[in-house]
């Protein structure tokens, strides 16, 4: 229920021919955005809030969470 996914203001997502790591980047400099980055998955977290925030989880697809300090 806490979700932003549920709450529509967060999505996963990855566009073909562009690598993840390009993608965070770009997703970084928004501004008051939320950007998970998976180097081990085939997408990146992004939502909106009101402080950005930057996380890395670099488990493979189905470990359990394990984050890094962020880069």
């Amino acid at each position: 229920p806490h979700s932003k996914h549920n709450k529509g203001a967060a999505m996963d997502f990855h566009v073909a021919g562009v690598p993840n790591a390009e993608l965070r980047d770009f997703c970084k400099g928004l501004g008051d955005v939320g950007v998970g980055y998976y180097p081990h998955s085939s997408f990146v977290h992004l939502d909106v809030r009101e402080t950005s925030a930057f996380w890395v989880d670099s488990s493979g697809p189905g470990e359990a969470p394990h984050y890094e300090a962020s880069r």
